[in-house]
């Protein structure tokens, strides 16, 4: 004879199925609902996790004069397209990564509590996490290793926007937006890629 502690067991099981066989069908009738109002919207140039231009605010000060003036050449380097020259653009307390695989560069900030003669915006990167991924990321597709791993594919970057606005999101993930968009692509023996999603790890 099966003892109470099985019918408690049994019972468990049912309503674990009961559970899982409710939210299928939640599931299956949600995705359908909203599968009417989903739409594919290429990133384009005019993406707004695409920054065009920076703006700054620079002091009035010989200090700030310099912050211009280097700014100004980093300018110079981005628009005639030398990025091995905007990569070895450098100013005090600023970070400024210049990276041909991502969709846009520089990628400008502020060294995280320096104090700097100007504010900008917007902040392409944030967090000291962020940039140590970029650089991560950077120096693994300058490896001997990553060409290896990368052979036949293209590698892709996107710094992507935190908003609905701007940033690519996931609507089934709790609108989800993720830091970081990474995907790579090949085009032999036929056309496929895959994209990730990317969420840092905040600093304190």
């Amino acid at each position: 004879m099966a003892g109470f502690s099985d019918v408690m067991r049994q019972q468990d099981i049912m309503v674990q199925l009961l559970t899982d066989c409710t939210d299928r069908f939640y599931q299956g009738l949600k995705a359908a609902y909203e599968g009417e109002f989903y739409a594919v919207t290429p990133v384009t140039e005019d993406s707004g996790s695409i920054i065009k231009l920076y703006q700054f605010e620079i002091e009035n000060t010989d200090v700030g004069l310099e912050y211009k003036t280097k700014l100004e050449a980093l300018s110079a380097l981005v628009a005639s397209g030398t990025i091995g020259e905007a990569s070895k653009w450098n100013a005090p307390h600023m970070v400024a990564i210049s990276f041909g695989q991502h969709l846009y560069y520089p990628l400008l900030s502020p060294i995280k509590d320096a104090v700097v003669p100007l504010k900008m915006r917007p902040m392409a990167l944030g967090e000291p996490s962020e940039v140590q991924f970029v650089e991560d990321v950077m120096a693994f597709y300058d490896s001997p290793s990553g060409k290896e791993r990368l052979r036949g594919f293209s590698l892709y970057l996107l710094r992507n926007a935190d908003n609905r606005a701007k940033g690519l999101g996931f609507a089934l993930a709790g609108n989800f937006y993720p830091d970081c968009c990474c995907g790579w692509w090949t085009t032999k023996p036929a056309s496929s890629g895959c994209l990730s999603s990317i969420r840092r790890v905040f600093e304190t």
